[in-house]
């Protein structure tokens, strides 16, 4: 990362660049780093900051090597690249490239370290439930079926490798019971019980109505500003029913208490923020259903991770005992499992 570099990308003079650590190692799914720029005194770029966060590949073998499989360093990239323009909630990218041949990724995007950071441990207080849940409606709305003026080409699909999906899906959820991390019973038996149905649920997930989901909505991915909420990490990006998004914040990002006292309020939120932007058809019985067909598959998704990303101490750990826990209350306050009566299992 040099001057010269930067001054190329960046179409403009920058004469030095200092390097900080913000987040590299196994438990994260990318490395992360802030730069500090200094222009040259004639630059004549308004727009830019003193500082970036530049964002490539995980230093941890295993990780980088799923998340390249998975195809998910590309999908950020092309995010970025593509759409992040009509997304408000996104940080402003300032270059964006995907190499496919060393499947390499290199990310300048908008410093938010002005902003307050949410702490998923912690769990979001029901005011900053309210912002991401508007926000989510804000994003939903704005590439729902029928009311974008592009279609979401090359994005994928909710239910593209469903199948490979299932195929890894018990090996994972081996991995994370002999992992450290800490998970209710009940929720052990679950992962076993939707192994066969798991591509009747994304089936399900990926139909109409689909928007652009950001597939990673929790705390720590948020920002919480004065003009609203911004996210982070768009690498989980992909076409499919809008309440998985709010499935995943809902039972990850908040303790159980709030959730509990706060679910139905927060769902009548984004079904008004949606029809209030322009989205018809869609209502609080249907919104509730595809959160429960989202909670089964968030299943799938958490023992993914937990198999993916070292969990074994510190932060990490916690954090991972917490949404497994979180998880495993959502599924049963909600009768997620119920649902599997009208999934069809594969064999």
């Amino acid at each position: 990362m040099s001057a010269e570099w930067l001054s190329a990308v960046l179409e403009t003079h920058v004469t030095d660049v200092s390097v900080e650590t913000v987040g590299v190692g196994s438990g994260f799914a990318g490395s992360i780093y802030r730069i500090h720029l200094t222009p040259h005194a004639s630059n004549e770029r308004d727009d830019l900051p003193s500082a970036l966060i530049w964002k490539t590949v995980s230093t941890h073998p295993s990780t980088h090597t799923l998340l390249t499989r998975l195809g998910v360093y590309q999908a950020e990239a092309d995010f970025y690249t593509r759409l992040s323009g009509r997304v408000p909630v996104a940080p402003r990218a300032y270059y964006s490239e995907f190499d496919a041949e060393s499947g390499s990724v290199c990310l300048l995007l908008e410093d938010l370290s002005q902003l307050e950071a949410g702490d998923q441990v912690e769990g979001c207080t029901p005011s900053q439930a309210r912002q991401v849940v508007t926000a989510l409606g804000g994003l939903h709305a704005e590439f729902w079926d029928g009311h974008r003026d592009c279609p979401l080409q090359g994005v994928r699909r909710f239910d593209s490798g469903s199948s490979t999906s299932m195929r890894t899906h018990g090996v994972a959820w081996r991995r994370v019971r002999d992992s450290a991390i800490t998970m209710p019973p009940g929720l052990s038996e679950v992962a076993d019980l939707i192994e066969t149905h798991i591509p009747s649920i994304k089936a399900r997930l990926g139909a109409a109505p689909s928007t652009l989901l950001h597939g990673d909505v929790r705390a720590d991915n948020t920002f919480f500003g004065t003009d609203g909420v911004r996210l982070i990490d768009w690498q989980a990006v992909r076409v499919g029913r809008g309440a998985y998004d709010l499935a995943y914040f809902i039972s990850t990002s908040l303790n159980e208490e709030t959730r509990r006292r706060h679910q139905d309020d927060l769902l009548a939120l984004y079904t008004q923020t949606l029809t209030s932007l322009g989205v018809s058809g869609y209502g609080m019985s249907e919104c509730l259903e595809d959160l429960r067909w989202g909670l089964l598959d968030l299943v799938t998704f958490v023992g993914m991770i937990g198999a993916a990303l070292d969990f074994s101490e510190g932060r990490g750990l916690q954090l991972a005992n917490l949404v497994m826990s979180r998880l495993w209350a959502s599924l049963e306050d909600n009768c997620a499992v119920d649902l599997l009566d009208r999934a069809s299992p594969v064999t």
